[in-house]
């Protein structure tokens, strides 16, 4: 039969691995926001550089040389292209770790 000081040590671990079970997910969960975070930041930058070297090369182009496209295609192309920058960089993340989640 167990005496109260064991069971009350056996409680104290008990609601130790609570607490830390909560720090580590509280921990966790601020990584996570932190790394979407620059994510983001970094999807944003890319796609407003890209934007800003389609928009120079579009200025340097005459009309006359320029058939193909009109000027609002190519700011089309430029919104949608920008677009998915943003989106591979927000993934990219999540695939590099796939391999790793998949192993352990």
């Amino acid at each position: 039969m167990q005496t109260s000081r064991e069971e009350d040590g056996g409680i104290i671990i008990g609601v130790l691995y609570v607490l830390g079970f909560l720090t580590m997910q509280q921990i966790g969960s601020l990584l996570d926001l932190h790394a979407s975070f620059y994510q983001e930041l970094l999807g944003n930058k890319s796609s407003n550089a890209l934007r800003a070297l389609i928009y120079n090369k579009t200025l340097r182009l005459s009309p006359a040389t320029n058939k193909e496209f009109a000027q609002g295609e190519i700011i089309n192309f430029i919104e949608v292209d920008s677009g998915k920058l943003v989106e591979v960089a927000q993934s990219f993340p999540m695939v590099a770790r796939l391999p790793i989640q998949l192993i352990f």
